[in-house]
């Protein structure tokens, strides 16, 4: 697995729900700076909380297909 750091506008969170092995986790739709879609899943409900993102917030991460 490759991982990438990529920075992504955020547009769409969805609600949290409850993963067996992820704990409460969020998936986040985004555009990349390069102009293409993205979907991150599982991202931990509290980096959200802590991190305080919000819909139209750039972000860096880390990703892997």
């Amino acid at each position: 697995m490759i991982w990438e750091k990529k920075k992504i506008l955020v547009t769409v969170k969805a609600y949290t729900e409850k993963s067996k092995t992820h704990g409460n986790i969020v998936c986040t739709i985004g555009i990349t700076d390069e102009g293409e879609w993205i979907r991150l899943y599982p991202i931990p409900y509290e980096a959200y909380i802590f991190k305080s993102i919000d819909k139209y917030d750039w972000i860096e991460v880390e990703c892997a297909k």
